[in-house]
């Protein structure tokens, strides 16, 4: 396991690398006097694709179940051409049986179609590639640092409201335990680290409000570390090369801030504490299943958002290796291999791929469900904390197992703040190589301008719909800009 200690030696982790996702706002607190509260933002994340057919609602006709297809710009369009996009209302529809636990959210749902990341597609495991729009490979770790273009747009959005931590990962992907290297990016060449385990999690965001004697001493301690690492770096510069000093100098840059970030978690303790997880033993224990992992992942991004530790969060929820234990349609001892016997259509002790398929996507509904229950219920400002939330469901690698990214598919749950002005409907855009398609690329820059963020254009271009004359990839799309 890594602690944080041993991270912070290795605080560079690359030429160029800042690796800890943080700033330092004059205000943390949510919705402080005077201020409006901020738009918090949850992507969720899965691995082994997210075929688009499963997402049209049960009371479609098998032609508006259609794939998307040839088209004029705007999605604004009559339903009653099946080869057109349309958008239809939702609530007048029934889900697919595996979204059932967001029936009660309709009016605040938008399920997106048409999207697409081909130029971004890494075919098993895109890596989070798609929240970055740029094309990743693989050193046999991890993601080479040579990669990570620009930061990613989970944390452009987190940058966008002031909090202590500006971006949170949580991950359950593979095996992996303790802080690990991270899905997002904080910018080119910047990786970011994730939390892969509750406990671990629960540990380092929560430390500063701890209860007990010996969390207080550890704090303490990793305060006198950092200090240590701060005043032992100063003046090593002399004598080193462009790109050890680059690294040097990260390296201090990352210590310093660390140490006013915790300052001012240190002033948020009462807070902190008032909003701490609450977490059962079993949520904790090295040995918890893939479900109770998640569960007690989302009491902790629960708690991190209500306390105001930070405004984005990104939940990786499995990758084609994490072995998928705990689902109520399976035995207590079953464990699930996504490759094998869902990506490759192995099957399991009698359960087919496509039911395997359809028992992970029920079991993240419920915890997507959860989370909204939950934000709904806790008060903020005139209404409440799912007013100015975004919750985001998609597949890391698009369509299908071995995708190739003509499709990314989006589930959302938004509040009435958060400028969506889709929200309740099921939306298809053109699809890919149609005019007016549209990218990943095109979706984010929405978001970010929306929110503040003026970038004209998020993420790379797709150079194979140039010679089908969609020449204009670049900007946000239109209809959706508030």
């Amino acid at each position: 396991m890594t602690t944080r200690r041993n991270f912070l030696k290795t605080a560079a982790c690359g030429a160029g690398a800042s690796c800890l996702p943080f700033s330092v706002p004059n205000s943390f607190a949510a919705g402080a006097a005077g201020k409006k509260p901020p738009v918090r933002f949850i992507f969720m994340t899965k691995g082994n694709g997210l075929p688009p057919h499963v997402l049209a609602p049960e009371t479609f006709s098998k032609e508006e179940k259609a794939a998307p297809g040839s088209a004029t710009v705007t999605w604004r369009t009559n339903k009653d051409n099946p080869k057109k996009p349309f958008d239809e209302d939702l609530t007048k529809h029934q889900l697919p049986q595996w979204m059932s636990a967001l029936e009660s959210h309709k009016k605040d749902m938008a399920i997106i179609q048409g999207l697409s990341a081909y130029h971004m597609a890494s075919g098993h495991n895109g890596k989070q590639a798609c929240l970055g729009m740029y094309k990743v490979g693989s050193d046999g770790v991890g993601t080479p640092l040579r990669d990570l273009l620009w930061a990613t747009v989970d944390v452009e959005l987190g940058r966008l409201y002031e909090s202590p931590f500006e971006h949170i990962e949580l991950q359950v992907v593979a095996n992996n335990r303790g802080i690990v290297a991270g899905r997002a990016a904080t910018g080119k060449m910047q990786r970011n680290f994730a939390y892969a385990d509750p406990q671990t999690a629960y540990t380092e965001l929560f430390k500063s409000a701890a209860l007990t004697e010996e969390a207080q001493h550890a704090w303490e301690a990793d305060g006198q570390v950092l200090k240590f690492l701060h005043e032992h770096a100063a003046g090593k510069e002399a004598g080193l090369d462009d790109v050890e000093l680059l690294k040097m100098t990260n390296y201090k840059e990352t210590i310093e801030r660390t140490r006013i970030r915790n300052r001012r978690l240190e002033s948020m303790s009462e807070q902190i504490r008032k909003n701490l997880p609450k977490l059962e033993d079993g949520h904790l224990a090295a040995d918890a299943s893939t479900v109770t992992r998640h569960e007690a992942f989302v009491e902790i991004l629960l708690s991190a958002l209500k306390a105001g530790l930070t405004n984005s969060v990104l939940f990786s929820l499995d990758d084609l290796f994490t072995p998928y234990s705990g689902l109520p349609q399976l035995g207590e001892t079953d464990v699930l291999s996504l490759h094998g016997s869902v990506g490759h259509a192995g099957g399991y002790k009698g359960h087919s791929a496509k039911q395997l398929r359809e028992y992970i996507r029920i079991h993240h509904m419920g915890l997507m469900q959860r989370i909204a229950d939950s934000l709904k219920k806790t008060p903020e400002g005139d209404g409440t904390m799912f007013d100015n939330s975004v919750i985001m469901y998609q597949s890391e690698n698009g369509e299908t197992h071995h995708s190739d990214g003509h499709q990314q598919p989006i589930v959302m749950l938004a509040g009435k703040n958060t400028k969506m002005n889709f929200l309740g409907n099921y939306i298809r855009l053109p699809g890919y190589g149609k005019p007016g398609h549209k990218t990943l690329g095109n979706w984010y820059t929405t978001l970010l301008n929306n929110h503040g963020n003026d970038i004209p254009h998020f993420g790379a271009e797709d150079m194979n719909l140039k010679p089908r004359g969609i020449l204009d990839q670049k900007g946000p799309i239109k209809d959706f800009l508030v």
